[in-house]
């Protein structure tokens, strides 16, 4: 009697563990699917901070990845003058950026920064992202 309810037990445990494996398999599918097309490309291009790039006179510029995960997150350039404090950011599109659109940044500069590879580079992940974001919103 013993030995038939063992076995029947080891049985038991045997078609557990099988549907347990079975259920995480799908589970480990399912996030993986989730991941590669809707996290993966918010994460390759939301990178935060950039590094400072000296223009001359004062003035340095980085270009950063959005601070926030919404559909109209953009990246954006932050400009400042080291010497007199004047400050100024905006998006890498031309649109406002920390409610900011460049304004007390002389022309030049703006010209200067404009005209560098790290700003292209900015540009380009930008295209990049609304290309992704506009993938992810035809899957919703």
């Amino acid at each position: 009697y013993f030995s038939r309810c063992n076995t029947r037990w080891i049985n038991y445990k045997a078609e557990l563990l099988q549907r347990i494996r079975k259920i995480l398999i799908c589970i480990l599918i399912i996030c993986s699917v989730y991941i590669v097309n809707v996290v993966n490309p918010i994460l390759v291009y939301a990178e935060v901070s950039g590094q400072w790039y000296d223009l001359g006179g004062g003035w340095r510029f980085r270009v950063d990845g959005p601070h926030n995960d919404n559909a109209n997150a953009k990246w954006h350039v932050h400009v400042e003058n080291t010497r007199t404090g004047v400050k100024g950011s905006e998006g890498v599109d031309g649109t406002a950026s920390h409610k900011d659109h460049m304004n007390k940044i002389p022309k030049k500069v703006k010209e200067k920064i404009k005209k560098h590879p790290e700003y292209k580079r900015g540009k380009e992940k930008q295209k990049k992202l609304k290309k992704a974001v506009g993938q992810i919103k035809k899957k919703s």
